[in-house]
């Protein structure tokens, strides 16, 4: 008898929990399906006189809270601004380019002008042949005019041998030494000058390029991860703006070294040219004597002699 009546209070005691279980469960249930109700409305799917039914698949998502959805705003609000700000700096890039450019040819025509106007490699020397029977006839002033002549006056030659005349009371030496000073200083000085500049468009083209390039493309992904919808021929107009950025500086820079290259062998040909002449301008002042020769200078008058029959 014991064994039915424990048997009997097991039974009642796991009716009870299961009961109590499935009430607990029908509740949450249906508080649940009124939650549902009260935000998304009712089913338009149910037919009038059934029973409701919900669901839960199809339901959309709750909104988010008030702050994302401010975060969301202000990111949206913002991502214009630093594309605007992206694509203005590479517009900047470009108009640099344009101007080193300009700056680059302005620099070449002005190396190229000074050149054409340094060299003199007429044969037989026109200065030398003109100059020769002056010197020969002590006309020193009448030479250096020669030099000061427009047709001379720009030449590297007509500049040293004016210089050398008007320091003929010096030595030799000395006058070399005044020479190769003055020859380096106002004549080859301004060329590598410019062509220093040259050098540095060179080098500074492609740089400012692939600056350009990686600011646009950073422009472009900024525009593909702020957008849900991207069009591909946008995109595609971005990233070739891009890379005309890198394309242009190499398009400056490969004809600057080209030409840069040219005008640094002209200019050492100018060197070579000048150095072979001026040999011939200092044989001409030692064989015309003209080296230690100084202006001449009116001598004081002889004292007054007495006469010998004078009285003291």
């Amino acid at each position: 008898m014991t064994y039915p009546c424990i048997t009997a209070l097991f039974s009642l005691t796991i009716h009870e929990i299961v009961d109590d279980a499935t009430d607990r469960i029908e509740e949450i249930f249906f508080k649940t399906v009124a939650r549902i109700r009260q935000t998304t409305g009712p089913n338009p799917l149910q037919r009038p006189g059934s029973r409701p039914r919900t669901y839960l698949l199809m339901q959309a998502p709750p909104p988010p809270p008030a702050a994302a959805q401010a975060a969301a705003a202000s990111a949206i609000s913002e991502t214009p601004i630093i594309n605007q700000i992206i694509d203005a700096f590479g517009y900047v890039i470009y108009l640099t380019l344009a101007v080193l450019a300009v700056w680059g040819i302005y620099n070449i025509i002005l190396v190229l002008g000074g050149l054409r106007r340094a060299t003199l490699n007429a044969r037989p020397n026109p200065l030398l042949k003109q100059i020769e029977p002056l010197l020969e006839k002590g006309q020193f002033d009448e030479a250096i005019q020669i030099c000061r002549n427009p047709q001379f006056r720009f030449t590297a030659l007509g500049q040293l041998v004016g210089v050398a005349l008007q320091n003929r009371a010096r030595s030799l030496t000395k006058i070399k030494q005044l020479l190769v000073s003055e020859f380096h200083t106002e004549i080859i000085a301004p060329m590598e000058i410019r062509m220093a500049s040259i050098g540095t468009i060179v080098r500074l083209g492609p740089l400012l390029g692939l600056l350009g390039t990686v600011a646009s493309m950073i422009g472009a992904f900024g525009r593909i991860g702020s957008s849900a919808k991207v069009n591909p021929t946008s995109l595609a107009a971005d990233i070739a703006l891009a890379l005309w950025a890198t394309g242009g500086g190499l398009i400056i820079a490969t004809p600057m070294m080209i030409v840069g290259n040219a005008v640094h062998a002209r200019i050492r040909r100018l060197r070579d040219n000048t150095e072979r002449q001026l040999t011939e301008v200092f044989d001409l002042l030692e064989d015309t004597g003209v080296i230690g020769t100084a202006a001449s200078k009116p001598q004081p008058p002889a004292p007054a002699r007495r006469p010998s029959g004078s009285a003291r």
